[in-house]
């Protein structure tokens, strides 16, 4: 049958100088289709056949695909919905609460086509008119088939002609979110003095450098219900910041300290560093070890009453690492997790001296500080759900490559691998460099410590 007595064109959806896209009805299926006419050959990341093959409830299928005059034809099932942008311009901004249900259906249906194997799909022109809704479900079209003028969706590095990557489609998916809750396109960015949450992981998914957005969208999913769950927490419920710093224990002290100082607050400091504990007594005013506060709290017994500060004059409490191995698995980390739920009702801010396991498996937000890494957390108490992952980690790495441990501990004559091991996983904003020897020192922990402040 030919292709104009099967498909009857009903109306053109779309004209520009590569494709022609039509509202069709299907003869023989008897419904109706979306039919793309692409000029030259046909590029998608993958060949037609492997794009044909794809079944997923958010995307429409393609039903059938043929040459024409030199074009490519592409025939799709038409999802017959409102799309988002009618939905925003009927509605108004979305609530925050609405806005993450819808993105994070889209995002589950992103992640499939990335997930595709053995060739990634990249869909390449996430917006709001190919983000179609029919009731509570959500539907993607136009995957890899269309090219998209300048948009604001659009990377800054797709407007360059660079090959499409997962981080263009998570920078448009970081758009998409922004026009959702805001109407327009004004994207957050680090330089504001406050950013929540949202605005945080928008700013994230939108960064100039692709190589600072999130790595992929299983990452993205995970911050995304991380933040839908706490839109649906008591908000009476006590709160706190949660700081996770590497570095060496005095520089970690003098942080917190100044911190503390600026905020007029207490600041707490627990040493979980349990490969290197070294808050030494003699330097400071230790209260109950880490063990002893996780097995004291596990009894409900109150731990907060007998704290004692660090140094009279400070504004600082430690509490001193010593972690049983045994268990760890099974234990620590859900004490630490209870631990923490009663101290967030009576500090602000509470410091978390780790080691570098930490650092690789943690997805948030980071921010630089010369010899330390600093981990920025909207919600300590549902983040450290995320210390299950450690456990199995520290057991697999605790007698391997010592070297690198020590490393992110001490960062003495080895600072070229430090940082070229940093890189490789560092996201989020660089703060600025501070070094303990330089004689700006002090000044720099003040401006440092200030834009920390700014954070919380």
């Amino acid at each position: 049958m030919f292709y104009s007595e099967r498909y009857r064109i009903i109306q053109p959806l779309l004209k520009n100088s590569k494709e022609t896209k039509y509202l069709v009805f299907d003869e023989m299926d008897k419904c109706k289709k979306v039919i793309s006419e692409n000029i030259g050959k046909f590029e998608s990341g993958g060949d037609i056949e492997q794009l044909s093959g794809i079944e997923h409830t958010g995307l429409p299928k393609i039903t059938d695909y043929f040459e024409v005059n030199e074009c490519c034809c592409i025939v799709q099932e038409y999802i017959e919905g409102e799309s988002l942008k009618n939905y925003v311009e009927r509605r108004g901004v979305l609530d925050l609460y609405e806005a993450l249900d819808i993105f994070i259906k889209l995002l589950y249906i992103v992640k499939f086509l990335h997930d595709i194997k053995p060739i990634s799909i990249i869909h390449g022109s996430i917006h709001h008119d190919n983000v179609i809704l029919i009731e509570d479900n959500v539907y993607l079209t136009d995957y890899g088939i269309k090219e998209e003028k300048k948009n604001p969706y659009q990377a800054p590095e797709a407007i360059l002609g660079i090959k499409k990557s997962k981080q263009q489609d998570i920078y448009s998916l970081g758009m998409l979110l922004n026009f959702m809750i805001t109407g327009g396109f004004k994207k957050p960015g680090y330089s504001q003095k406050s950013l929540t949450g949202t605005d945080s992981l928008i700013a994230r998914c939108t960064n100039a450098n692709f190589n600072n957005r999130f790595e992929d969208t299983g990452i993205l999913i995970t911050e995304c219900e991380r933040l839908a769950r706490n839109l649906t927490k008591d908000s009476s419920q006590p709160m706190s910041k949660l700081i996770a710093v590497n570095g060496c224990h005095d520089a970690v002290f003098e942080l917190a300290q100044s911190l503390g100082k600026a905020l007029s607050e207490n600041v707490l400091i627990i040493d979980a560093d349990i490969l290197q504990p070294s808050f030494e007594p003699d330097s400071y005013i230790l209260n109950d070890n880490l063990q002893s506060m996780m097995d004291r709290t596990d009894k409900g017994e109150d731990i907060n009453k007998a704290l004692k500060k660090a140094k009279i004059s400070s504004k600082v409490y430690i509490i001193p690492s010593v972690i049983r191995i045994e268990g760890y698995e099974n234990i620590t980390f859900t004490s630490f997790y209870n631990l923490l739920i009663r101290l967030a009702e009576d500090f602000k801010v509470i410091f978390i001296k780790c080691s570098d396991f930490i650092y690789d498996s943690l997805t948030v937000n980071t921010y630089i500080i010369s010899d330390q890494i600093v981990y920025i957390m909207s919600d300590p108490l549902n983040d450290m759900l995320l210390f299950n992952e450690i456990s199995r980690y520290l057991c697999e790495r605790h007698d391997i490559d010592n070297r690198r441990f020590n490393a992110f501990i001490y960062k003495k004559r080895i600072k070229n691998i430090v940082t070229a091991g940093i890189k490789e996983n560092l996201y989020g904003e660089y703060l600025g460099y501070i070094n303990s020897r330089s004689r700006g020192y002090a000044k720099d922990l003040t401006g440092i410590t200030d834009k920390i402040r700014r954070k919380l």
